[in-house]
C-alpha cells in the first residue's frame, strides 16, 4: 500500500511539473562530445610536438635560427588543426550527401 501511495505522489508531482513547464515532454539531447574530431586531432598534435622539437633543435644546432620549440609547435599546431578540421568537415558533409542520396533513392 505504501508503494502505491508513493507512486501516486510521484506521478502527481510529475504532472504538476509538466504543467509548469519545468520538465519537457520531448526527449532532451544530451551534450555529446565530438569524439571523431578529438580522435582526428590527437595524433597530429603529438606529431606537431615531436616535429617542433626536432626542427627547433636542428635550427639551433646549425645556428640558422633561435626560434623556440613552443613557437614552432604553435605554428605547426595551428596549420595542422586547420587542415584536420577542413578534412573533417569535408568528410562529414560527404557522408551527409551520401545518406541523403541513399534516402532519396530508397523512396
Amino acid at each position: 500500500m505504501d508503494d502505491y501511495v508513493n507512486s501516486d505522489i510521484r506521478r502527481a508531482s510529475r504532472r504538476a511539473s509538466l504543467r509548469r513547464g519545468s520538465i519537457s515532454i520531448l526527449p532532451q539531447k544530451s551534450a555529446e562530445i565530438p569524439w571523431d574530431i578529438l580522435e582526428r586531432l590527437f595524433m597530429p598534435f603529438l606529431f606537431c610536438h615531436a616535429a617542433a622539437i626536432i626542427i627547433s633543435t636542428l635550427l639551433h644546432v646549425f645556428n640558422l635560427s633561435t626560434i623556440s620549440t613552443f613557437a614552432v609547435f604553435v605554428w605547426f599546431a595551428l596549420s595542422t588543426v586547420g587542415a584536420v578540421l577542413f578534412y573533417h568537415f569535408v568528410k562529414t558533409n560527404e557522408n551527409r550527401v551520401k545518406a541523403k542520396r541513399f534516402v532519396e533513392k530508397k523512396n
